[in-house]
């Protein structure tokens, strides 16, 4: 799981990048709450112009599932 959007990942590898809000992984110098904090700042936008929106994606429902798994 992405712990910016809470996207559901296979891996995360360090500068592997997470399609839905675009962090790279081992690049960013910031902490995460601000990366999730600019991203819903941002209305939550998918990302990347080569993966697809997945069906019936909803950004704010995987916002809670990092709250449920207690990584917000």
């Amino acid at each position: 799981m992405c712990p910016v959007c809470g996207y559901e990942l296979e891996t995360i590898g360090q500068y592997d990048i997470c399609p839905c809000c675009g962090i790279e992984f081992g690049l960013h110098d910031t902490t995460i709450h601000a990366l999730r904090n600019a991203w819903i700042a941002g209305g939550c936008q998918w990302w990347s112009k080569s993966d697809p929106v997945p069906q019936n994606w909803n950004p704010y429902a995987q916002l809670n599932g990092l709250i449920a798994a207690g990584m917000a």
